[in-house]
């Protein structure tokens, strides 16, 4: 080791040039430069960053995975909870035997000016909830149960049709619609028929009810009358 004998100025004249050579030397080692301890800290810097780095790329990695599990957990308690509550039922179409047909005249509110009409009403008297058409097909047969050449029209427009939604009808609900037809001979040449009933096809069967109508029509064309498509009646829930 170097004792401090050793450490004299340059201007000591017991030392040697060569020995001040070698202090100068000791020193200039013992001492790093200023450059190398300005790279020292910018590599620690650098490596502060690339630390950073490291460190968010992996917290960007494990997001999407705890967002997953997250995601996951709520998704199997959303379907735990729909297994618990039960589904309803389906809605079914009505059959035959849980409807009944009628119309209603409505003290000649439908008569005049050569016109007449009817209202039809469809009731539900089952115990459970179903649906019937919203514009049924009705056959139209006369006194002896032949069918009259009569038939709904269609205005403009509606080939096929609209898509028409079933109404449903509660237990007791009914729905309802009108029907019109001319009466009169309006036409150059007229053809008139006479009907005694009217049924509506589901499934099942067929309801039909009394219908006692009078209808003309142009000969050598289609007999037709007007069909409302049915709604819901304002006696939603009428007494049996």
């Amino acid at each position: 080791m170097l004792s401090g004998s050793f450490f004299a100025s340059d201007n000591d004249p017991r030392c040697p040039a060569s020995l001040l050579f070698c202090m100068r030397s000791v020193r200039r080692r013992s001492h790093p430069p200023l450059e190398y301890v300005t790279w020292g800290v910018r590599i620690q810097g650098v490596m502060r960053n690339v630390c950073s780095i490291v460190m968010l790329s992996t917290v960007a990695l494990l997001a999407p995975l705890v967002g997953c599990s997250a995601g996951s957990t709520n998704a199997a308690r959303t379907a735990k909870r729909a297994e618990a509550q039960p589904s309803p039922a389906a809605t079914v179409d009505c059959s035959a035997g849980d409807v009944t047909l009628s119309f209603d005249g409505r003290n000649g509110d439908y008569t005049g000016m050569s016109h007449d009409g009817a209202l039809l009403v469809l009731r539900n008297t089952s115990s459970k909830t179903c649906r019937v058409p919203k514009r049924p097909q009705i056959t139209l047969t006369d006194a002896t149960g032949k069918p009259v050449a009569a038939k709904a029209n269609v205005p403009p427009g509606m080939h096929p049709g609209p898509v028409l939604v079933p109404v449903a009808l509660a237990p007791g609900a009914s729905a309802q619609g009108s029907l019109r037809w001319v009466m009169g001979p309006v036409y150059d040449r007229n053809t008139c028929v006479d009907t005694a009933h009217a049924a509506i096809t589901l499934p099942g069967g067929t309801v039909a009810a009394d219908l006692r109508a009078h209808l003309c029509g142009q000969t050598g064309s289609p007999m037709e009358y007007e069909q409302e498509w049915l709604q819901l009646s304002t006696a939603a829930k009428e007494q049996p």
